[in-house]
């Protein structure tokens, strides 16, 4: 929050469940009193990102990934018939 002014990461912080919050403090070993100063933006999160990302196996979605659901599952204004 800046001089009062509430922005819209804060009213999104306040959404998480406060059972959710505990949850991923112990994981990481952190305070779940540390969850509201934690920065949301900047280097910080991209560094975060990258690091669980790349835990996980997580790929950046490629052009032809992303236009495959649309030409192969959806059928997207074509007139199939799904019955």
């Amino acid at each position: 929050m800046l001089a009062g002014h509430e922005t819209p990461l804060d009213a999104h912080r306040r959404l998480l469940p406060e059972d959710v919050v505990e949850h991923v403090a112990e994981q990481v070993r952190v305070p779940a009193s540390e969850f509201g100063f934690y920065e949301w933006s900047g280097f910080t999160i991209e560094y975060h990102r990258h690091r669980v990302s790349t835990h996980v196996g997580f790929r950046t979605c490629t052009t032809e990934l992303a236009v495959w659901p649309a030409e192969e599952v959806a059928h997207a204004g074509d007139g199939s018939d799904y019955t």
